[in-house]
């Protein structure tokens, strides 16, 4: 039975490709020591280097005394399944990144720490391999507040040039916006080498442009619509924890103004005191 069954198995694995043929053994020889049905899932390269997902049922057909005569197998594909399974686990994955990201930045308000982040987190879920959130300064300019990845990093600081840039334009008209092909953008400023696509969100915080997120990838495929639509849920916490932290970062520095302003106060008063004192002394004592 075996020597047969191994025949008839040869010329099935003919049909199969060959970085499978071993896994294929060893579940038909576990079949055999103990009979059962069984279900599992392979997945196969195409020609064209695609993927291909086949769900197999191995049926073993035994006779009146149980002994096992054949064997049945049924394969399927579940390609589309699997992706929207995979789709689905990436859409939990990017909730939950979600959802700490918002516990983490919700216990902090250190602007810097809130920048590094925030920007770690975006360019990690969307792939990118580079990435940098701009400020709107007090008199309007962009500057770069935080870079990551292959993003220049003498660039950490700088002002950008009016009119020059994807982000200038988002600036400008406060879409966010997919560049799928940035060769194809008249505006597109190459900072990044080898860069095929980028995302450019503007961070608003009750409707005011505080900054934008800007993330590259060198993956002409890689920023989907889903990718796209996470960013840019991504980007209205970034901007309420940017604009939270902005303004402890305004108060702090108000505090420390007045904590000065107070300090001399409180040195002038001592002065007058001691001024009062003397010349009390001195009426007493002409």
């Amino acid at each position: 039975l075996e020597f047969a069954y191994t025949r008839k198995m040869m010329a099935f694995l003919l049909f199969v490709p060959d970085e499978a043929h071993e896994q294929i053994r060893a579940k038909y020889a576990d079949i055999l020591r103990n009979p059962g049905v069984r279900t599992d899932q392979r997945r196969h390269f195409t020609e064209d280097g695609g993927i291909r997902w086949l769900e197999w049922t191995n049926n073993p057909i035994l006779n009146e005394r149980g002994e096992l005569i054949e064997m049945q197998s049924t394969g399927r594909d579940i390609t589309d399944r699997k992706r929207a399974e995979d789709e689905r686990n990436e859409y939990i994955q990017r909730l939950e990144i979600l959802q700490r990201l918002d516990a983490e930045l919700s216990q902090t308000l250190k602007l810097d720490y809130v920048l590094e982040m925030a920007l770690d987190a975006a360019v990690r879920m969307s792939g990118a391999q580079a990435g940098a959130i701009h400020l709107i300064e007090d008199d309007g300019r962009v500057r770069v507040a935080q870079v990551i990845g292959d993003y220049p990093v003498e660039m950490l600081g700088t002002i950008m040039k009016p009119d020059v840039g994807i982000v200038s334009r988002v600036v400008k008209t406060l879409q966010p916006e997919l560049v799928a092909d940035v060769s194809q953008d008249p505006d597109y400023a190459a900072n990044v080498p080898g860069i095929e696509a980028q995302i450019t969100i503007p961070l608003m915080s009750q409707e005011r442009l505080i900054g934008t997120l800007n993330v590259q990838t060198r993956d002409s495929t890689r920023f989907t619509q889903q990718i796209f639509d996470f960013v840019k849920l991504l980007a209205s916490r970034i901007a309420s924890a940017l604009d939270n932290a902005r303004l402890y970062y305004i108060l702090s520095k108000q505090y420390e103004e007045l904590e000065n302003v107070y300090e001399h106060v409180s040195g002038l008063e001592q002065l007058k005191s001691q001024i009062i004192r003397i010349a009390a002394h001195d009426l007493r004592n002409p």
